[in-house]
């Protein structure tokens, strides 16, 4: 990389004059923190110049191979953001909730540049079947959107989802499991360092004779959020299992909260936790989530048993 007599001037004086300027506020803010009596005093030296230079020397080289690193290089650099090809993605839902509609989400992929905005697809052809009656064509309600009414939820029943588009058929199996009742569910007002927050509290009891996979979701006010919680019993077959969810900080007394208990099954449980693991994850390129839809689609197909409760923060 070519450097240019401008450059080498600059690595002798604007270093300079950039550390001076960090370091003058370092040592501002170190004694408005010490004046203030802040928790993280013990980070910060006493308040007198020769003790400040003792704390702010261990910066200053750090600080000169940063002002190197940001004038030294001269060539821009214009990353090339190659579009990822767009994909399909479907979310049908059918509950054991009476009088309760079967919605399927039809989208695709957005590209790396755009807003982020759902892009329901029109001209599909969805179909639903319980594998006992003739399949259902469900109605596009709004674009993307398709709904019916006319097969409903059931315990143990094993349901069956096609969808067409495009020339591609997309299938998928969800059975819905027996549901499990919760025990308890309360609110519980905590006090920790000088400030109160509020808890979801209760208790379920596991069944021993059967694999169990469960998934929780809390709103607040009508708002969900972005989190993911699911578990399997795996490690806790059999047992009565505790409920802790701490609500979010700005909950206040006369908020709204509704609480969802949902049974599902192994796939959609599958779907969900590695869906909660790509958005834990740090990594540069995380993976898919992996669907339990076959045909080369997102998205995930769900039966599933719901119990709620409302709570008024009190």
């Amino acid at each position: 990389m070519r450097k240019s007599n401008a450059h080498i001037f600059i690595f002798g004086i604007i270093p300079l004059r950039l550390a001076k300027q960090i370091l003058s506020v370092i040592a501002r803010r170190n004694d408005e923190a010490i004046s203030n009596k802040m928790l993280l005093q013990d980070y910060f030296v006493p308040r007198n110049n020769e003790a400040s230079l003792k704390g702010i020397i261990p910066f200053i080289f750090p600080l000169f191979l940063v002002a190197i690193t940001l004038f030294s290089c001269e060539k821009v650099i214009d990353p090339d953001l190659k579009e990822a090809e767009t994909r399909l993605v479907i979310e049908a839902v059918i509950t054991d909730v009476p009088d309760s509609a079967c919605v399927v989400r039809i989208s695709q992929t957005t590209p790396f540049t755009s807003t982020g905005k759902f892009i329901g697809i029109s001209n599909a052809t969805v179909q639903l079947s319980d594998g006992e009656l003739p399949p259902v064509s469900l109605n596009m309600t709004e674009p993307g959107v398709y709904t019916t009414t006319d097969i409903k939820g059931t315990p143990g029943h094993l349901y069956y989802l096609s969808v067409q588009h495009d020339g591609k058929t997309y299938t998928a199996t969800s059975q819905m499991p027996d549901p499990v009742p919760l025990d308890t569910l309360y609110q519980s007002t905590e006090h920790l360092i000088g400030e109160t927050f509020f808890m979801l509290k209760g208790t379920y009891t596991d069944p021993a004779e059967r694999e169990n996979f469960y998934r929780t979701k809390t709103s607040l006010n009508g708002d969900f959020g972005r989190g993911i919680s699911v578990s399997s019993d795996e490690d806790y077959n059999g047992i009565e299992r505790p409920i802790n969810i701490m609500l979010r900080r700005e909950t206040i007394v006369g908020d709204t909260v509704d609480f969802y208990f949902f049974c599902i099954d192994k796939s959609s449980y599958t779907y969900f936790y590695s869906l909660r693991q790509m958005m834990d994850s740090n990594a540069a390129s995380p993976a898919n989530p992996q669907s339990n839809i076959a045909g080369g689609c997102l998205g995930y197909f769900s039966a599933h048993t719901v119990e709620s409760k409302r709570i008024i923060i009190q």
